[in-house]
């Protein structure tokens, strides 16, 4: 994981010469992947059948043990009518040691077997080998266990006031006092501090982030005066994403046929609810759209002259944007689909475009492995897309000048679905490596990054290594097929506390710092075989409040975990097989609705907190659902491959409005996009608008 590189500075003290002691013990250790196999947490769960392998730090952890065995020293004195209150403080200053561990992997082990720590429950020790942890939440969560928070406090307060009065309003070494210091009031300081300076910046969701890290760091104190009143002066609300109510009267307008047709996809019929190569879209504020197809991008402005009419579609190959010989993005159906993802902010256009392929031997010939292309464009005053900047296999370059290497170095597949915060890009990426390529600690293998770019430029700012790739492919599937990897679903962003949720559909999910990558937590969940049924695997994630639910494309259960930070992941957690269900679309104070069946038809279902699950109208014979829905508290859209209805939800689901969508010739329904008074279905090849009258 890329830190700030760290200075001498006024603040640091006997704690980091333990840790470089901490780490020289910890060389020569290796790190074992978790013990994956049936757990307690849920017991009708089942089998996990995961090993998907996250590389921890050997460091770290023989840092993390030496203050475990000083508590349960200090323990066993106390049992015994001793005063272990020294060595408790020594607990503290080693686990403080390990924060500052220098390491290649951003994670430990959420229960370490070689730990000598009592104070994880027997009856949760099984949840803890669920969970990969950054050192911090390794530390936290000792504390909390330890009920130790407010000892750590006291004991390292004044040294972060010290660092505090050293640094000043300097962005960089407050980030350093943060980091080196948490949980202390000069912690929180310091995050205050930074949140002042974003918003100077106008970078509103690295403000709020900050502010959201203040609260972690002040605990209880945050609701005291005067830390109350200082994060009240700078809480803003949040910006709405409600993009409209979705109710009042509406009327169809028109379909576009889709020309530039999807490309090759295996296998080659399509599945409901997006399991081959499909398109997607962005809304501009205008209510216009730009879709990005396997070969093409597609505009169409709703307004001409004006006026709320029909408007004009132009269309835009990809390969002679970026010229390219072929674009060709095949999708094995096991492996959940590839969705296009366009992203905006605004001015310019981000989306992933081909797909990679993998290395291979032909005669004896090594084929090198290709990436596919990440890529920024903008639209001209003509209307015409500009390419500004672009990352391949070949390195990165601006607008059509030459290839230049710069720090990232290596071939990568990028995932569809990044997002742009505050001028940065965030992407999920994979390496792609020939599978007989070797060096001298063995063969090389692909890994899953999740990595952040300057938006405007392109420059590579850091990556987080994730995890080893773990593929879902059934070996009867075809051999191209076999060559490619699970694709990721799109990024997530939990606004309200600053966090990007990753879903690798992989074995494995995280939340991570949404201003600087740090790695929080990875949990494992239960992984299906490639041929059992599963979630579709490339849609937004569901998030209400600050609890996620995620529903792997590698799974065949729901999870439901907490987000907040500070807080333990696995509180309060929720599991559900898949059962009947076909798609989740909201879990809020409504209950849990989905898309789902009734043995052979198709159904929306919703189950409140109480009372019996509630189901709308059945769909028709060979009538099945198109596309992911749009939900707000009373309402519900959803497409079929016939209509487009809307439901009462605050009347158990009721069919309040029904068009039947005109087939232009390439099948009806698909993803609704909704946005102000326009209405978007977004199918495989066809695009229908309607507007509120």
């Amino acid at each position: 994981m890329h830190r700030l590189r760290q200075r001498a500075s006024p603040f640091l003290h006997g704690g980091w010469r333990l840790a470089l002691g901490l780490w020289a013990l910890g060389l020569g250790l290796s790190a074992a992947p978790a013990s994956f196999g049936q757990t307690e947490l849920w017991p009708d769960e089942g089998p996990l059948a995961n090993d998907t392998f996250v590389a921890t730090s050997p460091e770290r952890e023989a840092a993390l043990r030496v203050g475990d065995a000083l508590w349960q020293q200090a323990q066993a004195t106390e049992e015994q009518g001793g005063d272990g209150a020294a060595t408790r403080l020594r607990a503290l200053d080693a686990w403080h040691a390990a924060l500052g561990t220098p390491s290649d992997s951003p994670w430990v082990r959420g229960v370490d077997p070689e730990s000598l720590w009592p104070e994880v429950q027997p009856e949760r020790a099984a949840a803890w080998r669920r969970l990969t942890l950054s050192v911090h939440n390794a530390v936290r969560f000792r504390l909390q266990q330890t009920e130790a928070l407010s000892a750590w406090s006291e004991r390292f307060a004044p040294l972060a006031q010290r660092a505090l009065d050293a640094v000043g309003h300097d962005p960089r070494g407050l980030q350093q006092l943060e980091e080196r210091f948490p949980w202390t009031p000069g912690a929180a300081t310091a995050a205050l501090r930074m949140a002042d300076w974003h918003r100077e910046r106008v970078e509103p969701f690295a403000a709020r982030a900050w502010l959201e890290r203040a609260r972690e760091h002040l605990g209880e104190l945050a609701q005291r005066e005067p830390w109350a009143s200082h994060l009240e002066a700078r809480t803003e609300p949040e910006p709405s994403t409600d993009p409209g109510a979705g109710d009042g009267e509406w009327r169809y307008l028109r379909a576009w046929r889709l020309e530039s047709r999807r490309g090759q996809r295996v296998p080659g019929e399509l599945v409901p609810l997006g399991r081959g190569s499909r398109p997607g879209a962005v809304l501009s504020g205008q209510g216009s759209l730009t879709i990005q197809t396997d070969q093409a991008f597609v505009h169409i402005d709703r307004d001409v002259d004006g006026l709320p009419q029909p408007g004009a579609r132009s269309i835009e190959g990809l390969a002679a944007l970026l010229g390219l010989d072929r674009i060709q993005a095949i999708t094995p159906a096991s492996t959940g689909g590839w969705p296009h993802r366009p992203a905006t902010d605004g001015q310019r256009l981000y989306a992933v475009v081909d797909r990679a392929r993998a290395g291979s031997t032909r005669f004896d010939i090594p084929i090198p492995p290709r990436g596919n292309y990440l890529v920024a464009f903008e639209r001209t005053p003509g209307r015409e897309s500009r390419v500004l900047w672009q990352r391949a296999t070949q390195g990165w370059r601006s607008g059509e000048g030459p290839w230049v290497q710069d720090g990232l170095q290596g071939t990568f597949e990028w995932q569809p679905g990044p997002v742009v915060l505050d001028g940065k890009l965030w992407v999920l990426a994979r390496s792609m490596v020939p599978v007989e390529e070797e060096t001298a600690e063995g063969p090389l293998e692909a890994f899953v990054y999740l990595m952040a770019f300057d938006a405007r430029t392109g420059r590579w700012l850091h990556q987080t290594k994730i995890h080893k790739a773990s593929d879902l492919t059934a070996r009867d599937e075809a051999s191209m097929a076999r060559q490619l990897p699970t694709p990721t679903a799109p990024l997530g962003v939990h606004r309200a506390t600053g966090q990007l949720l990753v879903q690798t559909n992989q074995g494995l999910c995280g939340v991570f710092d949404g201003v600087r990558g740090e790695a929080r937590w990875l949990f494992s969940y239960r992984r299906r075989s490639p041929r059992a049924e599963g979630w579709p695997g490339s849609y937004d994630p569901v998030v209400y409040g600050r609890r996620w639910w995620v529903m792997p494309g590698d799974s065949d259960r729901t999870y439901g975990l907490e987000l907040a930070r500070g807080a333990w992941p696995l509180r309060g957690a929720w599991m559900e097989p898949i059962g009947e269900r076909a798609l989740g679309l909201a879990w809020d104070e409504r209950g849990r609705t989905y898309l789902a069946r009734r043995g052979a038809r198709g159904v929306v279902w919703n189950e409140p907190e109480q009372g019996p699950p509630q189901f709308s109208f059945l769909l028709g014979r060979e009538e099945h659902f198109m596309g992911q829905g749009w939900v707000a508290p009373q309402t519900l859209w959803c497409s079929t491959n016939r209509s487009l209805y809307r439901l009462d939800r605050g009347r158990e689901l009721a069919l309040e409005y029904h068009v039947a969508l005109p087939d232009e010739g390439a099948g009806v329904g698909g993803e609704i996009l909704l946005q102000g008074d326009s209405l978007w279905v977004l199918g495989p090849d066809t695009v229908w608008l309607l507007m509120r009258r």
